[in-house]
């Protein structure tokens, strides 16, 4: 789904010697001839960069930092499903293409901005509604955090791993056994940075993965990740030899594939406030399903 909501480089201050040591909200404030609070929600809105990086209101700026500040371009804003909210908990079917919070060199709008827009005042920051991360290329269940006691038990479940989630993955290959666990360390690759490598002194991830459906060439998988590390799901199938669709970065081959064949479809965890066990799906997106529809049972 195109984004059309960007942002755009609208000033560069290079600080001056003198500038130094005072906090970055304050700078703001000075240079753009702006309140305070007014400079801070810049910040909290992720349009305010220090060095290309993000930063808080209360970073002390150093001799020689550029600050860039950023602006939200006006558009359509992407319609994101809500599956269910209460007062506490926010569960979205979110679509691949979105990133879910801002980060250094994304442009795009993210799941993160799109919900404090809705939800204005209700966070000190965007990025607190988001408490776990879907890749961006990755659709399915996400859920967010609508208050402080709500964010701080999803986080602890997740830490603490009783989150249980399940996905759906199509894979090159035949995958044997039907049942398995993929249990391999994962680490930053130490040559390419923006590559997830499997590492015997990495940290622990385990995979578990059942067969669902086997097609001529391909076989559709669930995976359920017992960790929550970078790419895991993607990392573990392609160190085992199958690779998952339309994942050029990790070895599949080039199919011209618009995405990763990559879907969250379960989601279960104890709620924030009844402390009963909760549970919710979304269903295969239809780009996913058209695919498997032009495979052949093997």
């Amino acid at each position: 789904m195109p984004i059309s909501l960007n942002k755009k480089v609208i000033q560069k201050i290079k600080v001056a010697t003198a500038d130094s040591g005072k906090r970055l909200d304050i700078i703001l404030s000075e240079k753009l001839d702006i309140s305070r609070s007014k400079a801070q929600t810049l910040v909290k809105g992720a349009l305010v960069l220090v060095n290309d990086k993000l930063a808080s209101s209360k970073y002390l700026i150093e001799p020689k930092d550029i600050i860039t500040v950023l602006e939200k371009n006006k558009g359509a804003v992407p319609d994101i499903k809500i599956i269910f909210e209460d007062k506490d908990i926010l569960v979205i079917d979110k679509p691949a293409g979105i990133t879910s919070h801002p980060a250094p060199g994304e442009s795009d709008t993210t799941i993160s901005e799109i919900f404090a827009d809705k939800y204005t005042g209700k966070q000190d920051t965007e990025r607190e509604m988001v408490v776990h991360r879907l890749d961006k290329g990755t659709s399915g269940i996400m859920v967010m955090a609508k208050n402080d006691a709500a964010r701080a038990s999803l986080v602890a479940q997740f830490a603490a791993r009783k989150v249980n989630k399940t996905y759906v993955a199509l894979v090159f290959g035949k995958v044997s056994p039907k049942e398995g666990v993929i249990d391999m360390p994962l680490a930053r690759d130490l040559i390419s940075k923006n590559r997830i490598a499997p590492a015997d002194e990495g940290k622990d991830a385990k995979t578990l993965y059942s067969v669902t459906k086997y097609y001529t060439g391909y076989t559709l998988v669930k995976a359920n990740p017992k960790t929550g590390r970078t790419h895991q799901i993607r990392v573990h199938f392609s160190a085992i030899g199958h690779p998952l669709y339309g994942d050029v970065r990790y070895g599949a081959k080039d199919t011209g594939a618009k995405r990763i064949f990559l879907h969250a479809a379960e989601l279960s965890f104890l709620h924030p406030r009844t402390g009963g066990r909760v549970k919710f799906a979304s269903p295969l997106p239809v780009e996913l399903a058209s695919i498997l529809s032009k495979l052949s049972f093997e």
